[in-house]
């Protein structure tokens, strides 16, 4: 099996790609921070730093990653938390986590969907935020809600390929 993680190099990302490496998963790992390098070697994955916003260079690396050994799946773990009252949201913080917590995932999905052949996964490291309300959180509420029911979509279009979306 063949996985890309993105955000791999910081908290559930990094627990998934260390727990996918045990189990014998060829891994490509995709994060913003230069920590990514360290932990493929530390791994024997890939690794490519990146904060997911250019569609060509997304879909030129996941080209790269089916080449090294055709892909079985996608885990999104980036995220990002811009914390703050609703009201007194910045146009800055809201697009910094829909950029990054679901435009990101989005154009992952759209550069990854295509490579998987007879089979494979996409899965969202999502969040209760996007359906339960806490104070402080809407941006990165709004992203993880937009990201869920973007899935949600996808997954229904790519049933018929036999590709799972959660």
């Amino acid at each position: 099996h063949h996985f890309i993680i993105t955000g791999a190099a910081g908290g559930m990302g990094r627990a998934i790609a260390c727990l996918f490496s045990q189990l014998g998963a060829q891994l490509s790992l995709w994060d913003k921070t230069a920590e990514v390098f360290a932990l493929a070697q530390n791994l024997g994955a890939d690794a490519w730093q990146s904060d997911l916003k250019d569609p060509q260079a997304i879909n030129g690396r996941a080209a790269h990653s089916h080449r090294l050994a055709p892909l079985t799946g996608l885990v999104l773990a980036q995220g990002v938390l811009r914390l703050g009252p609703a009201e007194q949201l910045s146009l800055t913080d809201w697009h910094h986590c829909i950029d990054h917590n679901a435009t990101a995932g989005m154009l992952c999905c759209q550069a990854v969907a295509p490579l998987l052949s007879g089979g494979g996964s996409i899965t969202l490291i999502g969040s209760n935020a996007s359906y339960l309300a806490r104070q402080q959180m809407a941006a990165y509420a709004a992203s993880k809600a937009c990201m869920a029911q973007y899935l949600n979509c996808l997954g229904l279009e790519l049933a018929p390929r036999n590709i799972r979306c959660n």
